[in-house]
């Protein structure tokens, strides 16, 4: 399954508020289950942990804008 990049921007099923995609491959300490995704409401951002909305890719109703991604030849660490 392929996951959308960091800084995507979605809407869920039933919901009505736009939401930034920080975090994929997620684990939430409360629930203890894991998820797709992490977001923050956009435009807002992120403002705490008991802000967060965790997702799933079946709970995405519409993708607004698909964040920026680069080929692995391109990363440079140092």
């Amino acid at each position: 399954m392929k996951l959308l990049p960091v800084g995507s921007i979605v809407r869920l099923k039933g919901g009505n508020k736009m939401l930034m995609i920080y975090g994929s491959n997620v684990h939430n300490l409360t629930n203890k289950k894991d998820y797709n995704y992490v977001a923050c409401f956009y435009p807002e951002g992120y403002m705490g942990s008991k802000y967060n909305v965790f997702f799933n890719n079946e709970s995405i109703e519409q993708i607004y804008f698909s964040g920026y991604t680069m080929k692995a030849k391109d990363l440079h660490y140092e």
